[in-house]
């Protein structure tokens, strides 16, 4: 009777360190997906960056690359869509507080969410771009006015379309990557 009662707490023993196993490790999994969702909506703060940077970029240097920030032309991209011309390591990175006037922060501080972006203008073909038609993806507006046989008709600006690749980085070496299209 003693045999089988050890046998019986040995077989009972292995079945609560496997219980406690499963657990751990269920609690692991969840909290990474936590971190990866928290990261994926720290993306948002990225696009808002971008957005708040394009007016400036516009006026200043549509036609000619900005270091680690921006790409006047269309870049190459890897079979998930991700351009592959961005070395991440040079690019700045920014808290994700959501204010567009924030300044950078080290990106080797792994405490808190590092957001990162890149644009590239969807422009194909060489320096300066003179065909905005032809060469880049854009929006045309539809012509709007009068319908009346000889009536005036309008039309809108053409308007570009530029790609914003965002990366974050979080605790616990956590990495997302979200894209989004912008049209100016």
């Amino acid at each position: 009777m003693l045999f089988i009662a050890m046998i019986s707490l040995v077989v009972m023993i292995l079945a609560a360190i496997a219980l406690m196993r499963a657990t751990g490790t269920a609690g692991t999994i969840s909290g990474n997906m936590a971190f990866k969702e928290a990261a994926t909506q720290a993306a948002d703060t990225g696009v808002e960056l971008a957005f708040a940077a394009m007016p400036n970029i516009i006026s200043t240097s549509v036609e000619s690359d900005i270091a680690n920030q921006y790409f006047a032309t269309q870049q190459p991209v890897d079979s998930k869509g991700m351009p592959t011309t961005i070395d991440w390591t040079k690019v700045a990175c920014h808290d994700n507080s959501g204010n567009p006037s924030n300044a950078t922060i080290s990106c080797s501080d792994k405490s808190s969410y590092r957001v990162q972006y890149v644009i590239d203008r969807q422009c194909t073909g060489t320096l300066p771009i003179v065909n905005i038609v032809n060469q880049c993806v854009v929006q045309s507006l539809q012509a709007d006015g009068s319908h009346k046989a000889g009536g005036v008709n309008f039309t809108g600006a053409t308007k570009v379309f530029y790609r914003v690749t965002v990366r974050v980085l979080g605790p616990r070496d956590t990495s997302s990557l979200v894209q989004a299209s912008l049209s100016f």
